[in-house]
């Protein structure tokens, strides 16, 4: 990956822009509260049956605000840079990573750090300013202008 200069970005760039890019994806995909999008667990909510198959997203619903059971499936491709980001292995003194978006320490990302991050890529990409709930609800308008846009910046 290239910045706009041309130049090769560096790994946590790279890794913050992929980290970005899923994020979007899956609020394309499935309309989902910020606090559950950042608190994705790899060990909980996403279920995977075969390298290179579907991705099944499940969040209980006693985590989520109104209660009902979220389940999804995506498509693998998505999730397929996960390794090359995060790795198999842990760096030395700290646990694997188990969150989808990992912040500081053992953590995941906070919600306003991560809700920027991800309108300042739309509006950077896309000359789109949005916030995460367009995400929700332009899922039930895919016609929509903002959508579209989106949609094309991923194909």
């Amino acid at each position: 990956m290239v910045d706009r200069g041309g130049r090769e970005k560096a790994p946590r760039a790279r890794a913050l822009e992929v980290q970005t890019a899923l994020a979007i994806e899956i609020l394309l995909m499935v309309p989902i509260r910020i606090g559950n999008l950042v608190a994705l667990d790899l060990e909980r909510h996403i279920i995977r049956w075969r390298v290179g198959g579907a991705v099944h997203l499940a969040i209980p619903g006693p985590e989520v605000k109104n209660g009902f059971d979220i389940e999804a499936v995506l498509p693998a491709r998505p999730f397929a840079s996960l390794t090359s980001i995060y790795g198999n292995t842990a760096p030395a003194g700290r646990q694997a990573v188990h969150w989808l978006f990992p912040g500081q320490g053992q953590g995941h990302k906070g919600v306003t750090g991560f809700r920027s991050q991800i309108t300042r890529c739309v509006k950077l990409e896309c000359g789109l300013d949005v916030n995460h709930i367009c995400f929700g609800t332009s899922r039930q308008n895919s016609s929509s202008m903002p959508t579209r846009a989106l949609m094309a910046w991923f194909a």
